[in-house]
């Protein structure tokens, strides 16, 4: 009778396996925008960080965790001695600032670095309102999306010979915050119970007045019109717990309270880090899984975990899952293993 009940789980969690794959390839598929030719660099207007002001509304009490990247608050914050607020957004579309722009690499550098800034900063926003960790993954599958919409709808991958730079227009740091923090706004919305922790008061109020409610409402509306309301993307995080959930389902026994940690800390490496954007999150979260079971195992085949679970126990629990989910990894065993060899590095480092 429980081998039979095990059973119609495993056939349940499978299902939804299913559902969650064809959402990532197909809804919530995400366009590596760094690696495509069609960022351009821009003279731009200092502007102020909106990370600066995220201790303003915070207890003084609290005691603000840094993300795994160890950047600080001081870190991020940006020269504010020439900006000024202003409305970023008070028209539709997105804010421009006049430019001449020119194919160049630094571009995707500098976008991997503003992407950084505002991962950190969603952490901190995330920690300070006791929201879980898995809605900013979310909320940059929504930013990843959107900005790749908003580049590729502008520029092109190669320039015409009669190519004008009046003709591009290009997202500045300032609208990349924007993005963010509106991307942000509405996977809390959508992912946290009422009522919600994170309100529009609130970011207006860490933005210290640099933009408007009005610029993240209509940035909000531009957000979820541009991306066809398709809002709850399936994470890496949430295909590592699925998993998690599989071999409970098989041998009734969950990860340890280290691996979890392990695993979940992997997973937001991933989000934070570039060159995982158009990883899918289903692959991400497997090598989360797997590696998470075989850090604690770099000692010696003897010691255990605090659960009393060996090395040896932790090198077949991920062997198992993998046997599993063969299916999902042969098809895309080279990209699974160079995730997999990213992750490892990024853990490590």
């Amino acid at each position: 009778m429980m081998k039979q009940q095990h059973s119609q789980q495993e056939d349940q969690i499978f299902d939804l396996l299913g559902v969650m794959i064809r959402q990532e390839r197909t809804r919530y598929r995400v366009v590596n925008y760094l690696q495509r030719e069609m960022v351009y660099e821009c003279q731009q207007q200092q502007s102020q960080y909106v990370v600066e002001a995220c201790a303003s509304i915070t207890n003084n009490q609290y005691a603000v965790k840094k993300s795994q990247s160890s950047t600080s608050l001081r870190d991020v914050q940006g020269d504010v001695g020439n900006s000024s607020p202003r409305s970023a957004r008070t028209t539709s579309g997105p804010l421009r600032i006049e430019s001449t722009a020119s194919p160049v690499s630094d571009r995707a550098v500098q976008f991997s670095f503003w992407r950084q800034q505002m991962f950190d900063w969603a952490c901190m926003v995330t920690d300070c309102f006791s929201i879980d960790r898995e809605v900013v993954a979310a909320s940059f599958n929504l930013l990843d999306r959107y900005v790749a919409r908003e580049l590729s709808s502008h520029s092109s991958s190669t320039c015409p010979d009669d190519y004008s730079p009046a003709l591009v227009s290009p997202i500045s740091r300032e609208d990349f915050q924007l993005f963010s923090m509106t991307c942000l706004y509405i996977t809390v919305k959508i992912l946290e119970p009422y009522p919600r922790k994170l309100s529009l008061e609130a970011l207006v109020d860490m933005s210290r007045g640099f933009y408007t409610p009005d610029d993240i409402a209509v940035t909000e509306r531009e957000i979820m019109t541009a991306l066809s309301w398709h809002l709850h993307p399936p994470t890496a995080i949430g295909f590592s717990r699925m998993y998690w959930s599989l071999l409970a389902s098989t041998d009734a026994t969950e990860p340890s309270s280290a691996v979890q940690t392990t695993c979940a800390t992997l997973t937001e490496l991933a989000v934070a880090n570039a060159e995982f954007i158009d990883s899918p999150p289903s692959l991400v979260g497997l090598a989360a899984t797997v590696l998470a079971y075989r850090l604690p195992a770099n000692t010696n085949a003897h010691d255990t975990d605090q659960n009393g679970c060996s090395a040896a126990v932790h090198e077949a629990q991920a062997r198992l899952l993998l046997a599993k989910l063969a299916p999902l990894v042969e098809p895309q065993a080279q990209q699974f293993h160079a995730i997999y060899t990213q992750l490892e590095a990024l853990y490590g480092n």
